[in-house]
């Protein structure tokens, strides 16, 4: 997806979530998490994947699952934004519990990585990549940090100044 269209859609989607963007309403992500509206998904990712539910409401406005199989290891973050994803590719030498240091990955899928990505495809999902993630938007971030310019990431994904890649 082009970036202007990109972040249009997502402020579109924030604002309905949000409520604002200047003074913005959380309580969305509660309500996401318990409704379990990807359930149908992860049970299709748990036919060929380990899957593990890392999603922490405290920082997250988006459902994190560690991904792993014989073949490889990755983060999946699904908006409760909005349809937008990010997967990133966990090399077996890296950290299990992080993605800092890691770039998302949008092409180049191997192996399970097509799989998931056909999964997140057909439920409507736009992979963000890295580079996108970073765009600037103004926004009041979960941690009561007055209205600021921050990368579009902080809208969709994470309460997470300190982006890793």
């Amino acid at each position: 997806m082009e970036d202007g269209l990109l972040v249009s859609s997502a402020l579109d989607h924030a604002r309905r979530m949000y409520g604002s963007l200047t003074q913005p309403d959380f309580s969305f992500a509660g309500n996401a998490y318990r409704s379990q509206p990807h359930k149908g998904l992860v049970e299709r990712l748990s036919r060929f994947l380990e899957v593990e539910d890392d999603t922490h409401l405290d920082v997250d406005v988006s459902f994190y699952y560690k991904l792993s199989s014989k073949s490889g290891r990755w983060h999946l973050l699904l908006s409760m934004v909005g349809p937008y994803a990010m997967l990133f590719r966990v090399p077996r030498t890296h950290w299990w519990t992080s993605a800092r240091g890691i770039e998302p990955i949008v092409d180049g899928f191997v192996g399970d990585e097509r799989r998931i990505v056909d999964l997140v495809d057909e439920r409507g999902f736009t992979l963000v990549s890295g580079e996108q993630s970073k765009i600037p938007v103004e926004f009041e971030t979960w941690s009561g940090i007055p209205l600021q310019e921050g990368p579009l990431f902080r809208v969709l994904f994470r309460d997470d100044s300190d982006l890793a890649w």
